[in-house]
């Protein structure tokens, strides 16, 4: 892949990009050939409808390392720029970015590259011209050799419903804290006091990050604003229809097909497990792996599976027994999606825990925040 086509990709897929990202959704202008100080310019440069700088890319194709190197020198100038907001002014959010594809980072260990804390490496693969960002230390080269990208975003152990109630826990401490940093300890404390899972509450972070819903200081993005504004309905909807919809698609793929197999169209009642649906998968896409969903035995396969039994309610089966599996509905994009009408069937006991959560948020913030301060961890 050369750089012409690593850019023509970024600028096609910019709008999603600042979305995953850096959760905006504004309005915003691009602009190849960014000009910067001591007349640098980076690729591509992107400012918000009051002219800030949202995001600097600086892209690269199929090169040795020297030359990646090299784009990885420019990114630190790029990011330089930003922390000192030189000559511009600059989104809050704004960040550095090299663009490379996900070949380039499977021939060189980035592991020993400096690389800046704050910027972002986006990588395309060339196969499904899908797009990921991650940070230098979550790269492995031998991981990337063997999967495939179908998706930006991430979700590390947690039910839909967690994150809401986490958004929402962002949301009512954010004005009581002002212009103070965000520590996710106190979050996670919150959340252990609304969820059923206590040892999810961890993941918060990581999840609401992967999904572009808070910044570096843990506040909600404009993106992250939009869905706490929405009901757990709403909010597991628009997630379903955007954010999660590849995964959701080639999950509802592989159960369909291992139903056809097994020789049950009627979808009502089939045996199968998370190994299965993990092989299905990758033969689905050649063998390979998909980033965060096959990866790590059948843990991510079994994770999005509870998300569509206790959240979507598409599918059912008994706990960590799959021998009986029934599709409810597909929450695929096209299809009626009635995860709120299957919820109101069975007295909403499923989602029981965050409609209750969010009663309790009020209190909790009086608890633990205006009582006794944010702990400064985190």
């Amino acid at each position: 892949m050369k750089e012409p086509e690593v850019q023509h990709i970024l600028e096609n897929n910019i709008e999603n990009i600042l979305k995953a990202c850096l959760g905006f959704t504004g309005s915003f202008a691009s602009r190849p050939q960014f000009p910067l100080k001591n007349s640098i310019q980076a690729d591509l440069g992107v400012t918000d409808s009051s002219g800030n700088i949202l995001a600097l890319f600086e892209c690269k194709g199929d090169v040795g390392v020297n030359e990646l190197v090299t784009g990885i020198g420019q990114v630190v100038q790029y990011q330089n720029h930003i922390e000192k907001a030189f000559e511009y002014s600059y989104h809050p959010s704004a960040q550095a970015f090299l663009v490379v594809p996900k070949h380039v980072l499977e021939v060189y260990e980035v592991q020993y590259l400096f690389f800046p804390e704050h910027s972002g490496i986006i990588l395309i693969d060339e196969a499904t011209k899908k797009f990921i960002s991650m940070r230098k230390e979550r790269i492995s080269t031998e991981r990337l050799s063997r999967t495939k990208i179908i998706s930006p975003y991430y979700i590390r152990d947690n039910r839909l419903g967690e994150l809401y109630l986490g958004l929402k826990i962002i949301e009512a401490i954010t004005p009581i804290l002002g212009e103070q940093r965000i520590t996710m300890d106190v979050v996670k404390r919150m959340m252990e006091r609304v969820i059923i899972n206590i040892g999810n509450a961890r993941n918060i972070s990581i999840s609401l990050h992967g999904l572009g819903f808070i910044d570096h200081e843990n506040r909600l993005t404009a993106e992250g604003q939009r869905h706490a504004r929405m009901d757990y309905f709403e909010f597991c909807k628009s997630l379903s229809r955007g954010q999660i919809a590849p995964f959701l698609n080639v999950i509802a793929a592989s159960l369909l097909r291992i139903a056809e197999d097994s020789g049950e169209r009627s979808y009502s009642g089939f045996s199968t497990n998370p190994d299965s649906i993990k092989e299905k998968i990758k033969e689905m896409f050649g063998g390979y792996d998909i980033l965060y969903l096959t990866e790590s035995g059948t843990r991510y396969v079994s994770s999005w599976m509870n998300i569509l039994r206790d959240d979507l309610r598409a599918v059912d089966f008994p706990p960590r027994d799959y021998s009986n599996l029934r599709i409810n509905y597909l929450p695929i994009i096209g299809n009626p999606f009635r995860m709120k009408e299957t919820h109101e069937e069975e007295g909403f006991k499923k989602c029981r825990y965050v409609l209750e959560g969010l009663k309790k948020i009020p209190g909790l913030v009086k608890e633990v925040i205006c009582n006794n301060g944010q702990n400064s961890s985190g």
